[in-house]
């Protein structure tokens, strides 16, 4: 019973949690003629698939990828760091469409230190960000299924807009994502309907 509360209570945090503020942290990326490729500035807190355990992305996260050139077309920007005894990575991929960018998916894998038990994800959402590729995507609070993103401030294509942030494209940061959504609501009918089942077999026990 002790367990099932604290998913529903993570669920709650997750869905509702919307005024408190962690470190705010920035990543920049240059290709090897030292031009900027990318500048993501943002305060990320990470689920993990399985266990009741969020971690933060702190700010020594080790960039992966090979950047002799800026990306032109598909740009990914994956952070690797160790928390809680697991390897965590996370993956945004951003794709140029006409004058424009979008956020076109987020994944991301934890494992075990020792390498055991990987656990994997990858959402695509019609609702995620977009914004003209000149300017950066701007969000006060972001929720996907998986993770929550305060105050974040993306130019993945930073060498499109002079190699800083452009002007912020504010995202509609009131609009959940169907995934942020279905997942809430899929952990909290999973709590009831365990608590439900458990009070069965007990009081039938009896």
């Amino acid at each position: 019973m002790k367990t099932l509360f604290q998913i529903l209570w993570l669920c709650s945090a997750i869905c509702l949690w919307r005024g408190t503020t962690a470190e705010l942290n920035e990543w920049i990326i240059r290709d090897s003629n030292s031009r900027v490729c990318m500048k993501m500035e943002m305060d990320a807190v990470i689920l993990h698939p399985i266990y009741d355990i969020a971690s933060a992305v702190p700010a020594d996260a080790q960039i992966v990828g090979d950047f002799t050139t800026c990306p032109e077309n598909t740009a990914v920007f994956e952070l690797t760091w160790v928390d809680k005894g697991f390897d965590w990575d996370i993956a945004l991929h951003f794709d140029i469409v006409a004058q424009s960018y979008k956020l076109s998916r987020f994944s991301g894998t934890v494992v075990y230190e020792d390498g055991t038990i990987p656990r994997s994800w990858s959402y695509v959402e019609f609702s995620y960000p977009k914004a003209p590729w000149s300017r950066s995507m701007t969000c006060d609070l972001f929720i996907t299924a998986r993770a929550r993103f305060m105050n974040l401030r993306w130019q993945p294509y930073a060498q499109l807009a002079g190699g800083d942030y452009g002007q912020g494209k504010e995202c509609d940061h009131g609009k959940w994502t169907p995934v942020a959504i279905f997942f809430c609501i899929f952990v909290i009918l999973f709590a009831i309907i365990s608590s439900i089942f458990l009070y069965s077999i007990i009081n039938a026990g009896g």
